[in-house]
């Protein structure tokens, strides 16, 4: 995945995140996310993000992470 597309997925979602309220995900739901992707066939492991959507993959719950925001989607329909 290019990095024009990885901008343009995280400007989308960051435009509909920030429309939304910006809400916030819990540590529960982050982790549970996590464990789905890490076991995704579309998980990058060298560099921890997905193939699918570019999107980095963390447990912290930070700005930075779609896993952290409570409306945000799997592009594959997995969460």
């Amino acid at each position: 995945m290019t990095i024009w597309k990885k901008i343009r997925n995280f400007s989308l979602s960051l435009f509909r995140h920030t429309a939304k309220g910006m809400p916030k995900a819990s540590q529960f739901t982050i982790d549970t996310r996590h464990l789905i992707c890490v076991g995704c066939s579309s998980y990058d492991k060298e560099k921890k993000e997905c193939s699918e959507c570019g999107c980095s993959l963390s447990r912290k719950q930070e700005f930075m992470n779609k896993l952290a925001w409570q409306d945000q989607k799997c592009p594959l329909g997995k969460w």
